[in-house]
């Protein structure tokens, strides 16, 4: 059979990976194919498998915007067997958690179910009855290059459509006893025929939450006979286990026996388990990471972001669950292209998020650099000219792990030694040193380039960082060495969870009394270090508010020793990373030192030109944060004066002559100004405007770099929303004078016709859309390709540019001649 099976993929052009898995309605494989990459494909015997209801459910499911479900791809069919291919998720099945037999922790619980009831809501406002949620039938999925995980309703063989959602529907019974419901296992009294509605699926889903929190079934065992006795008694005990109030109340209301009574899934969306106080303060600082970078990606026009992307409630980072799931998806990928040498191109994440095999985004790494993306991270070992070795050979890091056969006696020995004042006579010092300099080789052999977020949360929970800090605050300098410092470094590298119970430690003190260490390597170390744990903590809080930890590193004097070491000029690096440091800790917040303002913002927007990619984005991050002051911002527009540029540009030059003065003209400086225009105030966007930015933006329009302009149209796009809230409705744009003038209509509606690529036509529709508010688009073909395109636009997949065009529709039609062009051939304006 399953030779068979293989040679029919075989024929319709799919390699056969591996077999992943069997259920009641077909095999499950593994497959490649270029098209598609690496997929899956389940087959089945056509006379076992009801085709008309699968379609059903492929049918109502390929086309909505619903990422919780798996997505099909194509089918085919042959004389004898089903195929359907469908995306692989790299993760498993839910079932693998409970299997775990860990206890779940209550907020990852609630993520989990809500992105399951989330895809239910959806599923069921289109009709359709799944049958057999189970947690085998729930998927995880990491795409490649983000932290996401995604759960993906799976298994369609049951589906069952209904005609009218609010009515029940004729069903067989099937699916899988224990997740049945009393309606379907119990039947009624009167014989009639079985009807169901989407309680089935809600039942089931109170199933799997119950499952998720006690690793058990709330009847004594699964057998049909235990089953129907819970069912007749309708006796739902709670698990002594259970101490949540609200998480129980949901149950209760999920596994209600009268199905008239049980809650649909929107409701269930609805419970304070999902929406109250406590809800919201358990929210994954990791989630809300997520959520706050996809919100950044979305205002840089990145059309693949969706609402989900953007809420943390439903963002669930894979450092959140992988203790609980044994798969490594870039592992697992690798593996298979080395194994079958296989094309497969390596999903790169985009400019803001980190790929799944590092540790956290924009970290500092003191790996190779040929190695790591430029980014993403910092190379400091290349600035070193040390004799000193940075590790314990191999055959001593051993010693000393059989001294202490378990990690946590390897931990807590470490800070016990680093706990010892250097006292004594000189060769009881150089023993002491000795000791601490060999547990912190063990630390850098253990952590170097590896995630290892166990270990880290291990010999911190150990007390690892009092051991450094004691060591950091009191040692004299000149006797921590290099492994210290490279050490504690090693901590930094990892996750945003580790990073904050670093910060809980409070190592601030010690890493800033290093920054007058005399050896610029050790100082290097440590203004990373600073920097990785200031990094992590600016997503944590509102972009208008102070840094975090601001207060944290002021109390130590920090401002002023960090703006010394950017000052003495030690390394490039140093400087660099000060002022970046800088940067993030007065976000939203005057840098009243004068001196200091000007030095460090000029030094900022020095490095949008930088070589290093890494820097020049995190150089503009800076600045963005220092643009949420007013102050700030003032001092950043003068050296990113859009003005001059204009006049540069506007000199007597000719054609390569120009081009050159344009090219001169670098995707750093583009970026940062896009920076400077979202996230942002509609205050910024309108001090922006105020500066008159658009001869200079319209003009760069024209430059032969696709990012720069795609960086400008969404700039003048963000500029423009901001004035729409300036004057009513159903009066023209008030940019629109200002934006004539400089031909900046015209501009785009050429760029709009160049078809350059979807997002800059999709931008520039948009913009001309906004501009034209209650004005009529008097030149004729212009309104009726703009008009067109954002008609097409209302059922984008995107849902900002969705939403955007039926504000621009809206926005055009308080002109008449506009609202008639808008109505040509029965199109209805959007509500």
């Amino acid at each position: 059979m399953f030779e068979h099976e293989k040679q029919l993929l075989e024929e319709h052009g799919l390699q056969v990976l591996s077999v992943l898995g069997q259920g009641g309605f077909g095999r499950v494989f593994q497959v490649y194919k270029e098209k598609f990459g690496v997929i899956a494909a389940k087959i089945m015997k056509e006379d076992d498998f009801e085709f008309g209801e699968w379609q059903t459910g492929i049918r109502l499911t390929k086309n909505v915007l619903n990422p919780f479900v798996v997505k099909h791809i194509e089918s085919f069919q042959t004389e004898d067997y089903a195929v359907i291919l469908m995306e692989y998720a790299n993760m498993g099945g839910l079932d693998s958690l409970i299997a775990s037999k860990k206890d779940i922790p209550i907020p990852l619980i609630r993520v989990i179910m809500r992105q399951i009831f989330e895809g239910l809501r959806l599923m069921h406002e289109k009709g359709l009855i799944h049958r057999d949620i189970k947690e085998q039938n729930i998927l995880l999925h990491s795409p490649l290059g983000t932290f996401h995980v995604i759960l993906k309703i799976c298994d369609f063989g049951l589906v069952k459509s209904q005609k009218n959602v609010e009515q029940s529907t004729l069903v067989s019974v099937a699916g899988t006893l224990p997740y049945l419901p009393p309606e379907l296992l119990l039947g009624n009294e009167e014989g009639d025929p079985l009807k169901a509605d989407t309680k089935v699926d809600v039942w089931a889903a109170g199933i799997i939450l119950h499952r998720l929190l006690t690793h058990s079934f709330p009847f004594k065992s699964t057998s049909l006979q235990a089953i129907n006795i819970f069912m007749m008694r309708q006796n739902l005990v709670r698990p002594q286990s259970v101490k949540d109030d609200i998480v129980w109340d949901l149950i209760t209301k999920l596994l209600t026996f009268d199905r008239k009574d049980r809650i649909s899934s929107s409701d269930a969306l609805k419970h304070p388990f999902f929406t109250g106080e406590q809800a919201m303060k358990e929210i994954s600082p990791l989630s809300i990471e997520l959520a706050q970078t996809g919100e950044q990606e979305k205002q840089r026009g990145d059309r693949n972001i969706t609402q989900y992307d953007t809420e943390s409630s439903f963002s669930l980072h894979i450092n959140d669950i992988k203790q609980f799931v044994n798969k490594d998806p870039q592992s697992e990928m690798n593996q298979i292209q080395q194994q079958h040498k296989l094309p497969i191109p390596q999903l790169q994440a985009s400019p803001k998020q980190p790929s799944s095999n590092q540790a956290s985004d924009n970290f500092i790494s003191l790996l190779p650099k040929s190695t790591l993306e430029p980014n993403r991270q910092i190379n400091i070992q290349t600035q070193s000219q040390s004799s000193q070795p940075p590790q314990l050979k191999i055959q001593q890091v051993e010693e000393i792990k059989k001294e202490v056969s378990q990690p946590k006696s390897i931990w807590i020995k470490i800070r016990d030694d680093l706990l010892k004042p250097i006292n004594g006579t000189q060769s009881q010092k150089q023993e002491i040193i000795k000791e601490q300099e060999q547990g912190c080789d063990y630390i850098i052999q253990r952590f170097e380039g590896n995630e290892d977020e166990e270990g880290r949360r291990e010999a911190i929970k150990d007390g690892l960082i009092e051991g450094f800090n004691y060591a950091l605050q009191n040692h004299e300098l000149n006797s921590i060495s290099r492994k210290y410092s490279e050490a504690f470094f090693h901590f930094t590298i990892t996750s945003n969870q580790i990073r904050l119970l670093i910060y809980e430690k409070q190592p601030f003190q010690g890493l800033l009394r290093l920054l007058e260490h005399p050896e610029s390597l050790i100082v290097g170390d440590a203004i990373v270090s600073i920097y990785n744990i200031l990094m992590f903590a600016t997503n944590t809080t509102s972009i208008e508010q102070q840094h975090p930890h601001f207060t944290s590193i002021q109390q130590y004097d920090g401002i002023r020793k960090i703006f010394e070491l950017f000052n003495k000029n030690k390394s490039k690096h140093s400087k660099d990373t000060a002022s970046i440091c800088i940067g993030y800790l007065f976000r939203s917040q005057e840098i009243a030192d004068s001196s200091m303002r000007v030095q460090i913002i000029k030094h900022l927007i020095f490095l949008l030109s930088d070589d290093d990619k890494w820097t020049k984005e995190t150089s503009s991050y800076a600045l963005n944060y220092l643009a949420q002051n007013t102050v700030n911002r003032s001092e950043i527009v003068k050296y990113i004066d859009l003005k001059k540029i204009e006049q540069d540009l506007k000199q007597a030059v000719n054609g390569n002559e120009q081009q050159k003065e344009l090219s001169q003209i670098t995707l750093g400086y583009s970026d940062a100004f896009c920076d400077l225009t979202a996230p942002s105030s509609d205050e910024v966007k309108q001090q922006i405007y105020n500066k008159n930015p658009y001869p200079a933006l319209v003009r760069l329009l024209e430059h032969s770099n696709v990012e720069i302009v795609k960086s400008i149209i969404v700039s003048i796009n963000n500029i423009l929303l901001g004035g729409t809230k300036t004057t009513p409705d159903t009066q023209p744009h008030p940019h629109f004078n200002s934006f004539q003038a400089c031909d900046g209509i015209q501009q785009i509606y050429s760029l709009f016709q160049q078809n350059r690529d979807k997002e800059t036509k999709d931008r520039a529709a948009i913009c001309i859309g906004i501009l034209f508010r209650a004005k009529e688009i008097k030149d004729k073909q212009m309104g009726k390709d703009i008009i067109g395109h954002l008609k097409t636009l209302v059922t984008d997949s995107d849902d900002w540019m969705k939403n955007e065009s039926k504000w621009e529709l809206r926005g055009l039609a308080q002109n008449a001649v506009n609202k008639a062009d808008i109505e040509a051939e029965g199109f209805v304006i959007p509500k």
